[in-house]
């Protein structure tokens, strides 16, 4: 495909196709600088929808789930996640590597390891290592690809035949995608690859659909996570489930759409659910304000 497509065109779709739309729902066009936006209104409240921003999640929320290091310094005692070893930006790649092979000679790590920046997305900046030449390489690539981020994250690999995406929505899982493992390995060891999932597929099994329930349930009950994406791994050595990390306005829209079987009926029941959020919140809003005016004041 020449373009991407967009959450936003897609709610466009679905505004569409809703019995309430031209009455209490509508939608428009805004100004944007990257990709297509819109704003979608009902019940005289506005819900944004930009270039990979929605309006379900709060801006605490998205700030605290894409710095990968708050995530994992947080998370990592409640979820299964990477073993993990931090370090400043600014530090010398020397002092990053001797002191990674400091932890080797101890036995903490081993190749292969996985390198990433804590503020970045569509894996810009990540890398997979095997010995200590692509490890200075690819610490130095790391530190000038990533612009916005504070620190560098050394991660044990998690050996694995299969890297879900998992989409989410007010805790409940959408669906659960089987990306392709060998095009996202490329991507990470060479990364003039194209950022593409592959040959994705829907996975439906439902046991393993209640064991990513409980991260789901946990993120949105104790994070407010409403909408998003979670990186999972399921190792192939003890088929423990690690999150990898979570993308709070997953993109990749057009991949489902055209590249996987199934997909086009995942976007739909997504951005149906939202839809169906925004117009029962902002009906509801506009009851209790309604009431609140209609009620005496009481000396």
């Amino acid at each position: 495909m020449s373009s991407n497509k967009y959450l936003s065109q897609y709610m466009i779709t679905a505004c569409k196709q809703h019995p309430e739309y031209g009455r209490s729902l509508t939608y428009t066009s805004i100004s944007e600088g990257v990709g297509p936006a819109i704003r979608i209104s009902a019940y005289g409240q506005d819900f944004d929808f930009r270039f990979s921003e929605s309006p379900f999640n709060e801006k605490e929320v998205v700030d605290f789930v894409t710095d990968k290091e708050r995530a994992q310094e947080v998370l990592s005692s409640h979820i299964m996640m990477p073993e993990t070893r931090i370090f400043p930006k600014n530090s010398s790649i020397s002092d990053i590597a001797t002191s990674i092979r400091n932890a080797m000679d101890l036995g903490e790590l081993d190749y292969p390891l996985v390198i990433k920046p804590n503020k970045e997305s569509l894996s810009l900046g990540v890398f997979i290592i095997r010995d200590d030449t692509q490890l200075k390489e690819s610490l130095k690539k790391c530190a000038d690809i990533s612009c916005s981020s504070t620190s560098i994250l050394v991660q044990d690999y998690i050996p694995s035949d299969m890297e879900l995406r998992v989409m989410v929505f007010e805790g409940d899982i959408a669906g659960i995608i089987n990306k392709n493992l060998s095009d996202i390995e490329r991507n990470r060891i060479d990364p003039a690859v194209e950022n593409r999932w592959g040959k994705a597929a829907l996975i439906h099994d439902r046991d393993l659909e209640d064991r990513l329930s409980e991260i789901t349930c946990f993120l949105h009950e104790k994070y407010a996570l409403v909408y998003g994406g979670l990186d999972i791994r399921i190792d192939s050595r003890s088929g423990d489930l690690y999150l990898l990390e979570i993308n709070p306005a997953p993109m990749g829209y057009q991949i489902l759409e055209y590249d996987m079987a199934g997909g086009l009926d995942l976007v739909q029941r997504i951005t149906h659910s939202m839809l169906d959020k925004i117009i029962n919140d902002s009906k509801r809003n506009f009851n209790i304000s309604a009431q609140s005016t209609m009620e005496p004041d009481i000396l």
